[in-house]
């Protein structure tokens, strides 16, 4: 029907079909409402999504972790257990074996009566003794879950350097000192070709470190020796640079890592390096030998062959040699606060450490430079990953995140790691155990020990011998003056350790070993028994640098700050010896 009008005398009478507007209403009703549920299902997913990611998976993440060390708990206190048992029956002889059973049913039957009176005396006994098992077991977890709920929860030990003038060192960490231990071990080096080595660039392998006769020839020609360059008494500042350059071939080329390259191209990619590093006093191409002889060092004394990747030991090499390609002198913080270009580059996050990386792959893609040329795809993706992360690491806003990541690694490995301190006490030779190389082989955790190598070295000056650690030092410091007297200039607040006219030189010292280097070694001690040795020169320099303070300075410190100093050192001490 249609909408329709009638009149008649008397009345006026309209009559509407109103089935089309309905059904546009009910159909526009219908829309809305299906747009309504989409809405609200959309919604409910993005929530549902948002609430998983910030929520459930950490919590899933946690628990998995907290399922491993229970997992590693359980299985270290059944291997106790199962020790204490076999020492029990073998100390014990047959007459108590006869009669121990019948003191153990009589004290059972008391208790069986009392409680469960379908058991006999030893299936009593059995279940008092798995229930105290489990409740000592689950004291255990409860501890170990303690410990690393505060790990997890402590905050960066930045705030506490103020106090002792070092809030600066927080931006400087990498001009601290670097190097390592005094403790050397003389390697059986082979004299075969690098290019023929048997490891395997993406397997573990303890293959000696290989080598060939040209190397050698060319240490003796330039008056360098193996005892030398596989000690810790090495210092690159009082070589030239053709003794430099020798150096790091020699260290390419005898480090076991399975990597073929081009030795024509690592030359020209060493002298290309040699040039991008700037003549400051202490960030310059000196500092990368150095840094890359550490690297050669902490390779072989932690035996890495048996748990780190050939492509992982020859990324180190390379990341070492390239990881402060360009420095200008300058802390990140100066850069920021000057709105340098390489702080606008890399938007104020780790701009020296980005551009190190960006000059080092800048070099190594030139093609008569690069190293990588005989490569896989998959292994050149590899080497750069490693080396730019352990580059980026090397910053010091990651520094006490990676004490506390080695913290927690130690923690969770607690029991496997002291038995292998204590093994390493009585024979070093025994580094690393089978259980502590399961732990060192995950792939996260190859990439901490990497970074850790590398970060270990570019700050370990403190733990050379004390003649080579005071060098470096005065070198650091004079390039934090640098700095200051460019901030006074600029008209920008001078840092802590940049004002040469109110630093004390030596005074300085303490504090950067005791808030920076010091926890930093305290926990590779733990992780690293070999890393015995540098721990003990870290302590034996500490003493050196309190005879200069004490000698050298004027006025002479009073009796009361001498004895501030030997209680602080002996503090540091302390924490060493519980480590061990």
């Amino acid at each position: 029907a249609t909408n329709a009008l009638r009149i008649d005398k008397e009345h006026v009478m309209c009559m509407f079909n109103m089935s089309n507007p309905r059904r546009w209403e009910a159909g526009a009703t219908m829309g809305l409402t299906v747009a309504t549920l989409s809405l609200m299902i959309g919604f409910s997913l993005s929530l549902s999504a948002s609430i998983s990611s910030l929520v459930v998976s950490p919590l899933e993440r946690l628990l998995d972790r907290l399922k491993s060390v229970a997992a590693k708990i359980f299985t270290s206190v059944a291997q106790m257990t199962g020790d204490m048992e076999g020492e029990a029956r073998s100390g014990t002889d047959s007459s108590c074996e006869m009669c121990e059973p019948h003191k153990e049913s009589v004290f059972t039957t008391t208790t069986h009566t009392s409680s469960r009176g379908s058991l006999d005396s030893t299936d009593d006994l059995g279940i008092r003794d798995d229930v105290a098992e489990e409740m000592e077991l689950l004291e255990r977890i409860m501890q170990k879950l303690a410990v690393l709920s505060e790990m997890m929860s402590v905050r960066d030990d930045t705030a506490h350097m103020s106090a002792e003038g070092l809030s600066y060192i927080g931006h400087h960490v990498k001009r601290g000192g670097r190097g390592s231990m005094r403790h050397s071990t003389t390697s059986t080096l082979a004299s075969t070709s690098m290019r023929n080595a048997q490891s395997s660039a993406r397997g573990w392998s303890a293959v000696s470190a290989p080598g060939d006769d040209a190397h050698y020839s060319m240490m003796d020609s330039v008056g360098l020796t193996v005892e030398l360059v596989e000690s810790w008494n090495m210092n690159p500042l009082i070589l030239d640079k053709s003794r430099c350059f020798v150096a790091c071939s020699f260290f390419f080329a005898t480090t076991s890592h399975g990597i073929k390259y081009d030795p024509a191209c690592l030359d020209k990619f060493l002298i290309a390096m040699e040039d991008s590093y700037q003549s400051v006093p202490y960030h310059n191409w000196y500092h990368a030998v150095d840094v890359l002889h550490s690297i050669f060092r902490w390779l072989r004394l932690l035996k890495t062959e048996k748990y780190l990747l050939g492509v992982e030991r020859f990324s180190l090499l390379v990341a070492a040699i390239g990881h402060d390609a360009g420095h200008l002198g300058l802390s990140n913080q100066f850069l920021v606060e000057t709105s340098h270009e390489l702080a606008l580059l890399y938007n104020d996050k780790s701009p020296l450490e980005n551009m190190h990386c960006s000059r080092l792959f800048e070099v190594a893609r030139l093609v008569d430079h690069n190293i990588f040329s005989l490569l896989s795809k998959d292994d050149f993706q590899e080497v750069r990953n490693i080396c730019v992360k352990s580059i980026l690491h090397t910053d010091n806003a990651h520094h006490f995140q990676m004490i506390r990541d080695l913290q927690v690694f130690h923690e969770i490995h607690a029991e496997i790691l002291q038995e292998q301190m204590d093994c390493h006490q009585v024979d070093p030779e025994e580094f690393p155990s089978k259980d502590v190389v399961s732990a060192y082989r995950p792939k996260d955790t190859r990439q901490l020990i990497a970074c850790t190598i590398l970060h270990a070295s570019d700050i370990s000056n403190p733990t050379k011998p004390f003649r080579i650690c005071r060098i470096w030092a005065h070198q650091c410091l004079e390039e934090f003056f640098i700095q200051g007297d460019r901030e006074k200039a600029a008209g920008i607040p001078v840092q802590s350790l940049n004002d040469r006219d109110k630093v004390d030189r030596y005074y300085s010292q303490f504090g950067f070993i005791e808030f920076l280097v010091a926890p930093f070694s305290q926990v590779l001690l733990k992780i690293f028994p070999p890393y015995t040795p540098c721990a003990e020169q870290l302590v034996n320099n500490m003493r050196a640098w309190q005879d200069v303070w004490i000698t050298e300075t004027k006025p002479v410190p009073t009796t009361q700050q001498q004895q501030q100093i030997e209680e602080r050192i002996g503090k540091v001490e302390r924490r060493f010896v519980e480590g061990m």
